[in-house]
């Protein structure tokens, strides 16, 4: 969370351009997101990106309709 809080001290004072900022920022969150979920994956015992997607289940869904 102190990424976040230098990220933006540092746009704010000029060190850093706001859209850079934003960029690392993001890119940051989604890594930790995704590695988050590669451990509950491992916890639970199954293999990371196995899992379907919700965009799969909802065509699975239609297709049964």
């Amino acid at each position: 969370m102190t990424c976040y809080g230098l990220l933006g001290g540092m746009a704010v004072s000029g060190a850093l351009e706001w859209p850079v900022a934003v960029a690392v920022g993001a890119a940051t969150e989604v890594i930790t997101r995704e590695q988050a979920a590669r451990k509950r994956a491992e916890q639970a015992g199954r293999q990371p990106g196995t899992e379907p997607s919700a965009r799969t289940e909802a065509a699975q869904q239609t297709a049964m309709a």
